[in-house]
């Protein structure tokens, strides 16, 4: 994942990478992957392919799990960006 195509000022990068570390963002993101885990589940024990309802579609619910799991995995792009910055 790119992060410079998302984030443009350097300074969101250290606070990405320390997101886990501030209370209601962390709660968020623990509530995020619990919407994840519910999705994912519901899946792989009901897949269906329904034209009608698309939430109910499991290739809706795919792309969700992949949009979540993309949310979750910015706090460790933001660090592993920072982690490969030159030291002064």
């Amino acid at each position: 994942m790119n992060l410079k195509t998302y984030i443009t000022d350097g300074r969101q990068f250290q606070h990405l990478s320390e997101i886990r570390q501030v209370g209601v963002a962390n709660a968020m993101l623990n509530g995020v992957e619990i919407k994840r885990d519910e999705v994912r589940r519901d899946s792989e024990t009901r897949p269906q392919i329904c034209n009608d309802d698309f939430r109910k579609d499991i290739r809706w619910k795919l792309g969700f799990v992949a949009a979540l799991n993309w949310v979750l995995d910015l706090p460790g792009e933001a660090q592993k960006y920072l982690d490969h910055l030159p030291d002064k």
